[in-house]
């Protein structure tokens, strides 16, 4: 490859990379996220400061929707303290995609959530989140909760954290039921990176409802991360969420597929 070559691809990636960063704030975000809060899936050990993570996303949808799409993904964080850590992030989006005349995908999703260490080893979050999904008949569900945290490993390239905690749940249908509701959540957070290039995520949620352990949300997902260059990563992705508490008409699992390029800044 000559030197001329070089710089023009060079450029090309950075070009690239402005895009995804400038599509990611024009059009509404995308994220897979549905009714449950597996939000430490989306997170690594941010610097201090603001970070931010824009992505394209190739997404393949089997369960309740059942779609091929092409959308983007953007979260921010803010870490406040670089001994013990303090920081907060916020993860926003809105999912509409119509064939024709036929809707075939609305759902939203939000969440804020503060986490922060006692010491080196725990930690304690509190965190809020709204979600509605046309097609689960899930108006609204509104989330807020606490929980605390153990690193059971917590070294450069590889982690290990076990969460425990309980929040509150009020969530309306489409048929205008309402229903309030508390959960334990209890999740597991695994991360292993070879040669600070490769980085695989294991991630498992488990929220019984505190009265009735048959009504139950679950979700298995696990990424693996490629750094091609600095700042740019491409990453695949497989996850599972199932729900025991859907009517009927409506399968109580989805399964996602997904690959994406991201630009870590």
């Amino acid at each position: 490859m000559t030197q001329t070559h070089y710089f023009r691809t060079l450029i090309v990636m950075k070009s690239l990379a402005v895009c995804i960063y400038i599509i990611s704030f024009i059009i509404v975000l995308n994220n897979y996220l549905q009714a449950i809060v597996h939000i430490d899936s989306f997170r690594g050990d941010q610097p201090l400061g603001l970070s931010q993570t824009a992505s394209l996303t190739l997404d393949f949808l089997t369960g309740n929707t059942k779609v091929l799409r092409f959308q983007p993904e953007y979260y921010i964080a803010y870490r406040l303290n670089s001994q013990l850590k303090k920081e907060w992030f916020c993860i926003a989006n809105k999912r509409y995609s119509k064939n024709q005349d036929t809707i075939i995908q609305d759902n939203s999703f939000s969440h804020l959530r503060y986490i922060a260490y006692i010491n080196t080893k725990l930690r304690y979050d509190v965190f809020f989140q709204n979600e509605s999904n046309r097609f689960t008949a899930l108006s609204q569900r509104w989330l807020l909760g606490t929980a605390s945290g153990i690193d059971i490993i917590n070294q450069k390239n590889h982690q290990y954290t076990i969460n425990l905690g309980l929040m509150l749940e009020a969530e309306t249908l489409l048929n205008t039921n309402k229903n309030q509701v508390y959960r334990i959540t209890h999740s597991h957070h695994y991360n292993y990176t070879v040669l600070d290039r490769f980085s695989l995520f294991l991630t498992s949620y488990f929220q019984p409802a505190l009265h009735d352990w048959t009504d139950i949300r679950a979700l298995l997902q696990s990424t693996l991360q490629w750094k091609l260059i600095d700042p740019l990563h491409f990453s695949i992705s497989v996850s599972a969420d199932y729900d025991s508490g859907v009517s009927s008409e409506i399968k109580p699992y989805d399964i996602a597929f997904k690959q994406y390029l991201s630009f870590h800044y």
